[in-house]
């Protein structure tokens, strides 16, 4: 069970908070069709991205089977939501220049599987279901709104999430496709808990178990349009295990570089040119360097060597020292007086054998 305890979003922009949500609470049951309805801008997709954990809430708690996701650490975060959650988005977010098996297979691969056969096997079956497989090796960009939003809930399912968060997903399609597309997530909803963000009050009525209103950053109204018995089973209820990912290996992050590379070539070809030159530009500047510093040693060195070096026999240094002294009363005197005045310098001068032993020593 997901449940979503007074739920708070606060965003900051100098001295003004705008309160995207206040306390919301909602709670979600194992499987089923849910759907937030709501004008734009009331916080819908907020509320979306706190649950899928793509955002972190000011106050309040995420609790996903007796397990408080709002305290969870960054890597834990990621593995929860690559394993338990499934994002269906208004725009799709493909990547291009990827097959749709390719796109279908990321998280696969992301999760660490390296097995090839495994995977084209879950992306073949879920294709079918559907009805894609005939594209299966076409590219994304190649596809039609609905084809492409098809291929976007296959990803969203290749890792079999228990969660299914999809904000928006027909608001960029037409009204037959869009119906296509709920007929999809709600035969989904059999198997996992679908939640849907959306607008569309006639498509949310017509497909949902249950339905949010919300408001203003706030759940003004609640209702159950399906309801269904659901057996409390403590046992049998899925426990979240957190598992050190493996890392992607090295084939596929290769594969996935020189494919992007080859969708654009005139760029990647231009990219690379001017990177040779700034290289070169590089060793050029620093053997220019070298070269001057390597002259300039040689230059000092022979002109040192071509120089004799004069030792004279004796060193002679003069120091002087000089004093002044003059003797006069500080106030002006009364009477007639003589105050004398001493000048006095002396100049001594020192002569040094340079001929020492320490001398004959070193030259030894």
């Amino acid at each position: 069970m997901l449940e979503i305890v007074d739920l708070k979003k606060d965003y900051k922009t100098g001295n003004y908070v705008t309160h995207a949500l206040k306390k919301v609470d909602l709670k979600f049951k194992d499987k089923g069709f849910y759907s937030i309805l709501g004008p734009s801008g009331c916080g819908k997709s907020t509320l979306l991205n706190l649950i899928g954990l793509l955002d972190t809430p000011t106050d309040g708690k995420i609790i996903f089977n007796e397990t408080n996701l709002s305290s969870l650490k960054q890597d834990e975060i990621d593995l929860f939501r690559n394993k338990y959650i499934g994002f269906v988005f208004q725009s799709y977010h493909l990547i291009h220049n990827l097959t749709c098996f390719e796109n279908i297979a990321l998280p696969i691969y992301l999760g660490g599987e390296s097995d090839k056969a495994k995977v084209e096997e879950r992306v073949d079956e879920i294709l079918k279901k559907v009805g894609l497989f005939d594209v299966k090796d076409k590219k994304s960009s190649d596809l039609s709104g609905g084809q492409m939003q098809r291929i976007s809930i296959c990803r969203a399912l290749i890792n079999s999430p228990k969660i299914i968060l999809a904000d928006e997903p027909t608001g960029a399609l037409d009204s037959k496709t869009s119906l296509e597309i709920a007929e999809i997530l709600k035969k989904l909803s059999e198997d996992h808990l679908v939640i849907m963000v959306t607008h569309n009050k006639d498509l949310a009525y017509k497909y949902s178990d249950e339905i949010y209103y919300l408001n203003d950053g706030e759940i003004t109204d609640h209702k159950i349009l399906k309801e269904e018995v659901e057996k409390e089973d403590n046992k049998n209820q899925l426990r979240v295990v957190f598992k050190r990912r493996k890392l992607v290996s090295d084939k596929i992050v290769w594969s996935l570089a020189i494919k992007n590379l080859l969708s654009k070539k005139a760029k990647s070809i231009i990219s690379a040119v001017a990177n040779c030159f700034g290289l070169v530009a590089l060793g050029f500047i620093l053997a220019l360097t070298n070269g001057f510093t390597v002259y300039s040693d040689m230059v000092s060195y022979e002109t040192a060597s071509s120089l004799p070096i004069n030792v004279p026999a004796y060193t002679i240094k003069t120091d002087s020292e000089s004093r002044e002294d003059i003797n006069q009363s500080t106030e002006f005197p009364d009477d007639e007086a003589i105050f004398p005045y001493v000048s006095t310098s002396s100049e001594y001068t020192y002569t040094y054998n340079n001929y020492t032993e320490e001398y004959f020593d070193l030259l030894d």
